[in-house]
């Protein structure tokens, strides 16, 4: 009898422990719920036009409301866009209430009815903040709503090509020309770089004459065929 009065408190520190390992795997299993609830609510939205790349806590804290246990977890995600989209909204109310998209240019009158939208290239990224919403419940936290709180483009990384200037692209008002890489043609220009409304910094002699080996430093687009350039290294 005494042997067992003795393994009582052992017994006791093992259910507190195992009770605490229970409590913070559910805690730890709030991140995991907002991430996967966020991707189903984007995927689903937007018909597969946007997903979600990454997604990541950033805060967390315990509220009450009329005396039900709640809790708020910040999060930052970041979203690829899969296809070209037009999205809905403005800069006054935004645009990432929902993850609806359109799959053409609405005209004047549809813009007028959807307080604007917006055109998103795919391949574009998006970094949004917000909350999400759980409720403590019998079998665990749920997550009641993720809200977005704000948003921002991310700029396309600069990357790199080298090929061989093929000649002048026969552009009347600026000098342009066009370079061979790997198989395929691409066209650029140095007067004024389309898109970045100012010339490329050129490295290495005077651009660009033709069998001239160069690599460039552009701005990824879709169309690749047509590129930024915004810096021009001469090899040969």
């Amino acid at each position: 009898m005494t042997k067992w009065i003795k393994r009582l408190p052992l017994i006791g520190l093992f259910l507190l422990s195992h009770i605490g390992t229970q409590a913070c795997s559910i805690a730890d299993n709030r991140e995991a719920l907002a991430r996967q609830y966020f991707d189903q609510k984007v995927s689903g939205q937007s018909g597969g036009a946007i997903a979600l790349a990454r997604f990541a806590k950033t805060n967390g804290f315990d509220q009450e409301l009329a005396g039900t246990k709640m809790y708020v977890l910040e999060w930052s995600a970041d979203l690829s866009i899969v296809k070209d989209i037009w999205k809905q909204g403005n800069a006054f109310v935004g645009y990432w209430s929902n993850f609806a998209v359109l799959a053409r240019e609405p005209s004047t009158l549809e813009n007028l009815a959807l307080a604007g939208s917006t055109f998103f290239e795919e391949e574009s990224a998006v970094r949004l903040t917000g909350t999400c919403q759980f409720r403590q419940t019998d079998n665990g936290w749920r997550v009641e709503e993720c809200d977005v709180k704000a948003s921002q483009v991310l700029p396309r990384q600069p990357q790199t090509l080298e090929g061989v200037v093929t000649g002048p692209d026969g552009t009347r008002y600026w000098r342009g020309y066009t370079m061979e890489a790997g198989g395929k043609e691409y066209r650029f220009v140095t007067e004024f770089n389309a898109g970045q409304g100012k010339n490329p910094s050129v490295e290495g002699g005077t651009c660009c004459e033709n069998g001239m080996r160069i690599r460039v430093t552009y701005i990824p687009h879709k169309n690749q065929g047509n590129f930024d350039v915004t810096h021009i290294l001469i090899l040969r």
